[in-house]
């Protein structure tokens, strides 16, 4: 099995700041990777990469939490050569131009890069700007569920269209794989919350014949789920059933105007009906919240969201799930099995040219955005209200539905199977770059060159392969370590390694940089900067060859 090298900082996982979903989604992917890559200290390294040495450590950390005998390998983003090897690189968002284009420098066709794409509904122009960059066919842009894929298509689609419009019926960009990978559950840490039902229940103040609704998620009217139709939806739902029904909202609210929105609204809305709010920051207060619960209700409404991992979270603890028929929702929810998904409403395409108009010119924020899309998309309020009364009036067909969810979450969505949709990937991408990617060419981008070449009219003589470098008759090393530590030389100016060994040789009389770097077993540019900065120190003269 391939398993590719994991672009990595501390946001990306969570391991920093709120239990946000795409931090609580990749700090499971890591946890899958490291148990599928070395499991029990056995296996492979577990590989990241990234820019920044001093993220080494803390990747390293991060793996040993997971599994305190797992080996943690570091790689630099600009190390081609230790990438080709690795032979792919995975990052957990689209942000891939910088990766992508650090490829380019040495042909397309050394590995494979791969992305995921979760929230992208304030990036369109980013995800569009991607068909222009050089990624190819043994790549791929992973999308969590079908819903996204869509999205994901049509932006590309219209991209190409106006390339071809632009360039030239002739212009065909080469585009990379949209897999549909769903995002996944490490399933026995929510099975097993149903073992504290009683506790739970007891700390939480629940009378024994109250039916209790869950929602986990982000308390944010704007940029996550708006609760008025839960609210409605549950009141009614209740009188219909002639039940108690108490709903725990489990989150943390965005803005002082949710904190209150969310405070205040069931009154507004559902009088009589019982709020239980539980920090959803505190994990042992989100773990009491999952297990007193008796269903689980998640009515998204919003652009923002690409998968939702609460309704999967909740299926393998066991809760038949009330959700919206929206975006990932119907990747994972079987309608009438696992629970109910509630049909939507929403604008027809075109509808929304002032949102993206306004939003273009940045006279409304990405919150706004999606506020503006969510504010007319609704649920279907008898169907929900339907829903929600079948499963408050009879605990039987919630131990059902909770226990086909349960089954469905662990032979589909457990991150041993997702992880390992993720290593059949990356292997087949592998195969393919080495069919096809061999003899690929790249060209040069306007963008992407270096400041020698785009510069190259600005010196007197440029230095190469044929450039003598000698070394001063007073140069001494000493005065070149005090150079090399002073303000004036920000980090030495020259490469970490690279003049000890050339001054040495140098010593020994003038060399051409071409000689030198055979000498020394050198790449030519390592030589040549090395003598650069040298020279702008007094310490080595250059001349013709």
């Amino acid at each position: 099995m391939i398993h590719a090298a994991l672009s990595f900082t501390p946001d990306t996982y969570g391991l920093k700041g709120r239990a946000l979903g795409r931090r609580v989604a990749n700090a499971a992917f890591l946890r899958a990777a490291v148990q599928a890559t070395a499991p029990a200290g056995g296996g492979a390294p577990v590989t990241g990469y990234g820019y920044e040495d001093h993220h080494g450590p803390e990747f390293a950390s991060a793996v040993r939490a997971i599994d305190p005998a797992a080996e943690a390998r570091w790689l630099l983003t600009t190390d081609v050569e230790a990438l080709a090897a690795q032979g792919v690189i995975h990052r957990l968002d689209p942000g891939v131009q910088a990766e992508v284009w650090t490829r380019a420098w040495t042909g397309v066709g050394r590995y494979s890069i791969t992305a995921v794409a979760h929230t992208v509904f304030d990036r369109l122009a980013d995800l569009a700007q991607l068909v222009r960059e050089p990624l190819m066919p043994w790549d791929a842009l992973v999308c969590p569920s079908r819903a996204l894929q869509s999205v994901v298509r049509e932006v590309f689609a219209a991209e190409c269209e106006y390339a071809r419009w632009r360039y030239g019926a002739a212009a065909e960009p080469r585009l990379p794989q949209l897999p549909v990978i769903p995002l996944g559950v490490h399933c026995d840490d929510f099975a097993r919350l149903q073992e504290g039902r009683a506790a739970a229940r007891a700390a939480l103040g629940l009378a024994e014949d109250e039916v209790v609704a869950l929602f986990v998620g982000r308390l944010s009217l704007m940029s996550k789920t708006h609760p008025g139709q839960t609210y409605q939806g549950l009141a009614a739902a209740a009188a219909r059933a002639g039940a108690r029904v108490a709903l725990i909202e489990c989150g943390y609210p965005k803005t002082p105007n949710d904190e209150e929105a969310f405070r205040t609204g069931p009154a507004l809305l559902a009088p009589g009906l019982r709020r239980i709010s539980v920090d959803g920051n505190d994990a042992a207060a989100r773990s009491l919240a999952w297990s007193g619960a008796d269903l689980f209700v998640s009515l998204s409404d919003n652009i923002q969201e690409t998968f939702g991992l609460t309704p999967l979270e909740a299926m393998a603890t066991g809760l038949p799930v009330v959700a919206s028929d929206w975006d990932g929702y119907r990747d994972t929810v079987r309608d009438g099995v696992d629970g109910f998904l509630v049909p939507t409403w929403a604008p027809s395409p075109g509808l929304g040219n002032h949102l993206a108009f306004a939003h273009q010119g940045r006279t409304i924020t990405d919150d706004m955005l999606s506020w503006g899309a969510a504010a007319a998309t609704s649920v279907d309020a008898e169907r929900l209200v339907a829903a929600l009364a079948e499963l408050i009036a009879s605990p039987g067909l919630r131990r059902r539905m909770g226990a086909a969810g349960q089954a469905h979450a662990r032979a589909i969505f457990d991150w041993s199977h997702v992880y390992a949709a993720y290593g059949s990937l990356w292997a087949e991408l592998d195969a393919r770059r080495r069919t096809e990617g061999g003899d690929v060419q790249t060209p040069r981008s306007g963008g992407q060159l270096e400041p020698f070449t785009a510069f190259a009219s600005y010196p007197t003589r440029a230095i190469s392969g044929e450039t003598t470098i000698a070394l001063r008759p007073e140069a001494d090393p000493a005065a070149y370590r005090v150079l090399a530590g002073h303000a004036l030389y920000p980090g030495g100016a020259a490469a970490a390694g690279a003049v000890a060994p050339l001054w040495g040789l140098l010593e020994q009389g003038p060399l051409t940089a071409a000689a030198a770097a055979e000498a020394l077993g050198r790449p030519l540019r390592s030589v040549v900067n090395a003598a650069g900065v040298l020279a702008k120190m007094g310490f080595v003269t250059l001349g013709p060859g």
